[in-house]
């Protein structure tokens, strides 16, 4: 999985293709919560963006 990092090396259109995607995820995420519980999900958002 791509960082934001990853793409700001790049340049800018592809960092702002990132912020696209970073935002899907946390969507994503933001979904998948609903499902598995507050917890499952805190520990998710530790993992992907920190």
């Amino acid at each position: 999985m791509r960082t934001l990092q990853d793409y700001c090396r790049k340049g800018k259109k592809k960092e702002e293709r990132s912020i696209t995607h970073h935002t899907a995820q946390r969507r994503h995420i933001i979904l998948t919560m609903e499902v598995i519980g507050q917890k499952d999900t805190e520990m998710a958002l530790k993992e992907n963006f920190i």
